[in-house]
């Protein structure tokens, strides 16, 4: 089964053909889930999903406790063995998963890179000629 993550626009995540996106919880779990989806490679700690959520600004009075709810949240939303850790936390995406602004970003480096190469075709090709490379 497919997995597709649509962080551009609309939110939108089909996780192995399931609809997840009606069950994450409010804004705040949509903008830590996109985050976690970007920064999958790696753990995220904590004090960084803090700064995600209140950018610039003095967090709250009791920051761990405002964000282990939407965490929690999260957890129960995406199920079992998908967002694992306490302090630093990793995100679990099949091998296989397409996420629309890696692609258009692949795209635009592939298009770049082929026009700094002269190869003109390959770079309208590699981006689409309308720009509809995103699957």
């Amino acid at each position: 089964m497919e997995t597709r993550i649509h962080l551009c626009g609309r939110l939108e995540v089909e996780w192995e053909g399931e609809r997840l996106e009606p069950a994450l919880p409010g804004n705040q779990g949509r903008l830590l889930f996109a985050y976690l989806v970007l920064h999958r490679d790696r753990l995220v700690r904590r004090d960084e999903l803090l700064e995600v959520l209140w950018p610039g600004e003095a967090a709250p009075s009791s920051p761990e406790a405002v964000l282990s709810s939407p965490l929690s949240r999260l957890r129960k939303a995406l199920g079992p063995g998908r967002l694992a850790g306490r302090g630093e936390l990793s995100l679990t995406l099949p091998p296989t998963v397409l996420v629309d602004w890696e692609a258009a970003f692949r795209g635009m480096r592939d298009a770049q890179a082929a026009v700094e190469q002269e190869r003109w075709r390959d770079g309208l090709a590699a981006w689409g000629q309308d720009g509809a490379r995103i699957a």
